[in-house]
């Protein structure tokens, strides 16, 4: 009976996460859309747009979403944003995050944020 509780709290943490690959890197590219979300865990979720018509080649650029969770790259991602300046965006993708993260709001979290030509 002792194993079948810790089985059944392990099940349970695995049930409350998400696991993904963990990864980090860098994109470049305009913030396109930014906004603060969540009713009771609230989070700033943005998308950045990578190449396309802007740069004049003609194709359509991909999208890549991003949560930003400090409050100083947020200052940040909101002046691009309406500036429409690019920027470099260094993200991390850790192992576990929680299940409220769903397919709009990937568990890309920011790290830095610079806007290009600084």
């Amino acid at each position: 009976m002792k194993n079948f509780k810790y089985l059944a709290l392990i099940a349970l943490i695995l049930t409350a996460c998400q696991i993904s690959t963990p990864m980090s890197g860098q994109k470049i590219g305009r913030i396109v859309k930014i906004s603060d979300e969540g009713l009771f865990w609230k989070s700033c979720e943005g998308e950045l747009i990578r190449g396309g018509f802007v740069d004049g080649s003609g194709s359509m650029g991909g999208s890549f979403h991003f949560t930003i969770e400090n409050h100083l790259h947020k200052d940040i991602a909101y002046k691009a944003f309406e500036s429409q300046q690019e920027v470099i965006i260094t993200y991390d993708t850790p192992f576990v995050t929680s299940l409220t993260r769903t397919d709009y709001s990937p568990p890309h979290f920011v790290k830095n944020i610079t806007i290009v030509g600084r």
